[in-house]
């Protein structure tokens, strides 16, 4: 029957209206599932349940009264009638296994021969009992743990708890979980509950036995992570017993008590495995067939998925004697997966196009993006477009989707460090549909982009970079003297501005450059350009984009005559060569050395470098009264 959110459940019939609650629902073959994550209700009903219309075993009749309560516990009565015909014939012996009681119906044509579960001595026992005590009245035999027999008149059993009744073709005994009389064995490693059941009376000269035993798993399903699994010995004891005369027909999957064809199953990636001794079944999480239901807490979004399975074995057992009971055994499991955490994450996909590209991810199917926060400026998706911003939606394969928002550099919701980082704080505003239970999702996204470039040149760097748009309050600097014409001038720089691209050429030994790893070969040349708030004359330096180092052949200048490094000196002949070779040397001195001269507001440095006089000759020697030069 299809779910309500109710208060109180009652059945009717010729006799009057009966409350349905916990205490008598499983005894009387109904069975009240509540979803436990938002209260609604499964009610379902045994063809057997107690106060039903039942015509020959094959037409159904139940009636219901449900009361409904409202958030000002305001009651609202709906009556409830459903006839249902049977599908199929009635198999020899049908069980059952629900959330809360297990019930077996038996053909009263359906012979009771050995029990293959019990043993020999065991069965015996049971026998001479029932021929001693057997008179017209019925009555009904436990045996538990093949030794502990007990006998009771069907009113005893009444009294604690069983329900066992008659029609004119069927016999039926339907009992909770957990009762006296039952045990729990393990079958190929699943605890499976068991009650060895026997109903006996005396008719026309001879003891009628009926065996009402009945066997269902209690072991929980799982979550692997992706799929919900439950399993289930496929040969059930004390149904049959293992080896000998067991015929499998079929097995099926279902949900909500409703079998599904292959294709329909496959369509829903529902998987039906034996393996062995064991029949696994499995539904894909959010599989249709499912329910998922989700809230917030702690401002985490939380879900799980439960689904309702329905398995279905229909098989039959030659027992010695040669005759055979075909079984139908049904089961109805609830499996569900544990609260899981679904966490949104962003992503930033800008790219040089001066705008953010931001990506939230891993939203699920039944949220929404409502709102965003960028900065201090919030907006409304549907108002985002108004406000210059494109937000659009991505529908994933699995069932989750995305958004992604574009937000240019130069709105005034990003926040902008200097010429090179831009930056921004979002939170987002997202909603479970259609209960509309908000959460939030708060990232932050920077960039760093090359507006300034740098090339080496032979004679110097050439930097260009993107002019500050008007009224910005960062300008670009060289030190702390802001970057203007007077000053490019003054320093011997050259400086273009083409449309919004500034070109500055720095060239080599200017003003603003210093030196490193000075050697004979090479030195580095290293200019650093910066940026600067235009108040308060702080600088932000971006040493990765805007330090320019270039390698630079070190500069000689040749002389003549020739001159032996070694013997040469600065003016001051004991500041001499640091590195030489045979044709180049280096000089190094501190600022107060070497005839260094310190004037009141400046150092100025004047030097030569010297040689030792020595004869030179230019040409091969020889005698003569000529001069050479005229």
């Amino acid at each position: 029957m299809r779910r309500v959110k109710c208060s109180v459940l009652f059945s009717a019939d010729a006799a009057g209206v009966h409350p349905i609650d916990v205490k008598n629902a499983s005894r009387c073959g109904y069975t009240i599932s509540t979803f436990k994550m938002d209260g609604y209700t499964t009610l379902r009903a045994s063809y057997f349940s107690c106060h039903i219309d039942n015509q020959n075993d094959e037409v159904f009749t139940f009636q219901f009264n449900i009361i409904v309560m409202d958030a000002k516990d305001q009651q609202s009565r709906y009556p409830l009638s459903r006839t249902c015909s049977l599908l199929l014939p009635w198999s020899q012996r049908e069980v059952i296994c629900e959330e809360d009681y297990m019930e077996v119906t038996v053909g009263r044509d359906v012979p009771c021969t050995t029990s293959e579960g019990t043993s020999k001595e065991a069965w015996r026992a049971a026998h001479s009992v029932a021929q001693n005590i057997a008179n017209s009245a019925w009555q009904v035999m436990f045996l538990k743990n093949e030794d502990e027999m007990a006998t009771m008149p069907i009113t005893e059993a009444h009294r604690l708890g069983y329900e066992l009744s008659a029609t004119p073709k069927r016999v039926i005994f339907r009992s909770p979980y957990r009762q006296t009389h039952s045990e729990i064995i393990m079958v190929d490693g699943v605890a499976v509950e068991v009650i060895h059941g026997t109903v006996f009376f005396s008719q026309k000269m001879m003891v009628v036995m009926i065996d009402i035993s009945v066997a269902c798993t209690i072991n929980p399903g799982y979550f692997d992570g992706v799929r919900l699994l439950w399993e289930t010995p496929r040969i059930m004891t004390p149904l049959v017993h293992s080896g000998f005369g067991f015929e499998s027909k079929q097995i099926n999957v279902g949900v909500e008590s409703q079998l599904l064809d292959e294709g329909t199953a496959r369509a829903r990636g529902y998987t039906l495995e034996v393996k062995g001794l064991m029949v696994q079944m499995g539904v894909p999480f959010g599989a249709e067939g499912g329910y998922r239901k989700s809230l917030v807490t702690n401002n985490i979004y939380r879900e799980m998925y439960v689904a309702f399975l329905f398995y279905e074995h229909v098989f039959s057992h030659v027992y010695t004697d040669g005759s055979t009971v075909e079984t139908r055994h049904r089961l109805l499991r609830v499996v569900d997966t544990p609260l899981l955490c679904r966490h949104p994450f962003t992503v930033d996909t800008s790219f040089e196009e001066h705008t953010f590209n931001v990506y939230l991810g891993n939203i699920p199917h039944d949220v929404a993006l409502m709102g965003v926060k960028l900065n201090e400026k919030q907006f409304s998706v549907s108002d985002a477009a108004e406000h210059g911003y494109t937000i659009s939606k991505i529908v994933h394969a699995n069932g989750t989707h995305a958004y992604t928002i574009r937000v240019p550099f130069d709105d005034k919701a990003v926040h902008r460090t200097g010429l090179f980082q831009y930056s921004m704080d979002m939170n987002y505003t997202l909603s479970i549909m259609p209960q509309e239970e908000a959460y939030y999702h708060l990232a932050s996204v920077m960039e760093q982009l090359s507006n300034l470039k740098g090339v080496c040149t032979r004679g110097g760097i050439v930097f260009d970079m993107t002019q500050p748009r008007l009224g910005y309050l960062w300008e670009i600097g060289v030190g702390h003297d802001p970057l203007t014409p007077e000053l490019v001038a003054e320093r011997g720089y050259n400086l273009r501005n083409e449309s919004h691209i500034l070109t500055l050429e720095v060239p080599l030994f200017t003003v603003g450059y210093t030196y490193e790893d000075i050697n004979l070969r090479h030195f580095y040349g290293i200019f650093e350009i910066h940026s600067r708030d235009s108040r308060t004359s702080e600088i932000q330096t971006y040493p990765s984009i805007t330090r320019m180092l270039c390698f630079c052949i070190g500069l000689t200048k040749p002389t003549w005559p020739a001159v032996n490094p070694r013997s040469t000196t600065l003016l001051d002949r004991t500041c001499k060569p640091k590195l030489m070779d045979d044709s180049r040397v280096l000089f190094e001195f501190g600022l107060n050395t070497c005839n260094t001269t310190v004037e009141d507001s400046s150092v100025v440095y004047e030097n030569e470098i010297l040689s030792y006089r020595e004869l030179i000759l230019d040409s091969a020697s020889f005698i003569s009264r000529d001069s050479k030069f005229r």
